[in-house]
């Protein structure tokens, strides 16, 4: 640390303050981790952005629409296991109907809510790793899941309870690896509560 020198001359005294400065190296560290993360950033939001544009504006296959309809139905006072047996899971049945009663009759509900869930697990996921490995293969392996998370053509998309599962599975493992990590007890019970609900 560099020292600069003022001095103070209030209420008729003198006076040397010694502030402590920067050095250049750690200003430049400053500056590279903040440029590091900034491309980390820019390369895991392209691709996870691209995803969820060709998502919401694609029809979703497989058992969204039923999951809709069965969230719109119980809402509507249907009774679970009587006027609806619903095909979703607890997880993804109680997202669509958050989705429902958020956002309307519509699956644009449950894939913003899901779309929150896989951003959460992401930001976990890097924190992990970062803890364990450092911040570059941390953001090697954000920018791989973002892809591997969102495109169309790799992953199951859409409003489907694999999308949920692998998001709570990422927050429950990453969460576990945490506490692992000497970190604090309650990890443990988030660990926990997370991988519960994934399936």
């Amino acid at each position: 640390m560099n020292k600069l020198y003022i001095r103070n001359r209030s209420e008729g005294k003198s006076a040397t303050q010694y502030i402590p400065q920067q050095t250049l190296p750690e200003q430049c560290r400053c500056k590279s981790k903040i440029l590091i993360s900034v491309i980390i950033t820019i390369f895991a939001v392209i691709p996870f952005s691209m995803g969820k544009y060709f998502e919401f504006n694609s029809p979703d296959p497989y058992d969204s629409g039923a999951y809709v309809y069965s969230a719109k139905h119980i809402i509507d006072g249907a009774r679970i296991g009587v006027d609806e047996i619903p095909s979703a899971q607890p997880g993804t049945l109680l997202v669509n109907i958050a989705g429902v009663c958020l956002f309307g009759f519509n699956e644009i509900g449950s894939k913003l809510i899901q779309m929150i869930f896989q951003t959460a697990a992401l930001l976990m996921m890097f924190v992990a790793m970062k803890k364990i490995f450092g911040t570059l293969p941390a953001g090697v392996g954000l920018i791989i899941a973002s892809i591997y998370l969102s495109s169309p053509l790799i992953a199951k998309f859409g409003n489907v309870k694999e999308q949920y599962m692998i998001a709570f599975m990422m927050l429950g493992i990453s969460c576990f690896v945490l506490r692992q990590s000497n970190g604090k007890w309650w990890w443990t019970i988030l660990s926990g509560a997370f991988l519960a609900w994934s399936p």
